[in-house]
């Protein structure tokens, strides 16, 4: 798709566009920057994510991206809460410069996912590849309130063991689990809760630890392959539940095990 008309038919027209203009509506603009929701990218950025999304991933015709359609959807019907989502995707996939060949948007309740599927989604909000192999990219629009509860939330941790469980994910590094930087970090939003981006990775990845300790057997069984290329410190291989319930409290959280957790 070459050209900004041929984004907005694929949209469905101006009148579209305006609709999808509307639904943002707690974006800042140009001359109010610091009202609305200080999260969000003002509006005239977003419209340009927009239309770059409609240009890369058709959502409909012979190059249609799976899952596209859905967004579009979203874009102009979403509540505040999935708006808030698809911001989040449609700035990820232009600022990161992602090939993606697939969308799994699972949008609905008040922090933007619907419960009963985050314990069946294996796919990912965005499914790409890099090199010859895919990689899932679960997108996280959470404030911190909301990572405070994560290790408790069961439907957050069955989410994680259906993740390692699709057969894409042959190593821990072809998971991302991506949360929003505009939602946590103060240089990107002065509401936010973090200074820096490495004071949000020190709340979030504990969290994360804290998971996989109160789970360790049924993580562990899910998919032994991503952790016995790991070893004790005695040498030894963690190569059962409860060597990767030893393992996990020898580690702190600079260990690269937990590098499939990003701030962006």
């Amino acid at each position: 798709m070459n050209n900004e008309q041929d984004a907005l038919n694929v949209l469905g027209g101006i009148d579209d566009l305006k609709l999808i203009i509307q639904r943002n509506f707690t974006a800042p603009c140009i001359s109010c920057p610091t009202q609305g929701s200080l999260h969000l990218l003002p509006i005239h950025e977003y419209i340009d994510h927009v239309i770059h999304f409609a240009k890369t991933y058709p959502p409909a015709g012979n190059n249609q991206v799976p899952g596209a359609s859905t967004l579009v959807s979203l874009m102009k019907n979403g509540t505040k809460e999935q708006i808030d989502a698809v911001a989040q995707i449609l700035r990820t996939v232009k600022e990161e410069n992602y090939i993606v060949n697939r969308f799994e948007p699972k949008l609905s309740n008040a922090i933007g996912e619907l419960a009963s599927d985050k314990a069946v989604n294996q796919i990912g909000d965005i499914r790409i590849y890099t090199g010859n192999a895919a990689k899932l990219i679960e997108l996280k629009s959470f404030k911190k309130t909301t990572i405070s509860s994560m290790a408790s939330d069961v439907d957050f941790v069955n989410q994680f063991k259906a993740y390692l469980q699709n057969t894409d994910i042959t190593s821990i590094d072809r998971l991302e689990y991506l949360f929003d930087i505009r939602k946590l970090v103060k240089t990107q939003n002065t509401e936010a809760d973090f200074e820096t981006i490495a004071d949000a990775l020190d709340f979030i990845k504990p969290k994360f630890k804290e998971m996989m300790q109160n789970n360790y057997m049924t993580i562990f069984n899910n998919n032994p392959n991503l952790f016995n290329i790991y070893n004790l410190q005695n040498g030894l291989p963690v190569n059962t539940p409860q060597r990767f319930q030893t393992f996990l409290s020898e580690i702190d959280i600079s260990h690269s095990i937990f590098n499939f957790i990003k701030v962006k």
